[in-house]
């Protein structure tokens, strides 16, 4: 089972693979399906792609299709 990793938990899963030479593979598949503890509707998807500054370099995959909803 997946979870929902957001903020400054991913930031520094994108900085461990930085700097550990390793590759993060995240996946969107269902990015836009997301809910604050209060049951409302996030205001954004969340994405690692907010924590890719080279998309040439960085150790960041991400991978998003479609889905059974």
């Amino acid at each position: 089972m997946g979870q929902v990793v957001t903020g400054k938990d991913l930031a520094a899963y994108v900085e461990t693979c930085w700097r550990n030479a390793c590759l993060f593979i995240a996946d969107k598949f269902y990015s836009h399906l997301i809910y604050e503890p209060d049951g409302s509707a996030a205001h954004a998807p969340i994405s690692a792609a907010a924590h890719v500054w080279d998309v040439d370099t960085d150790p960041v995959r991400i991978v998003d299709g479609p889905t059974r909803n």
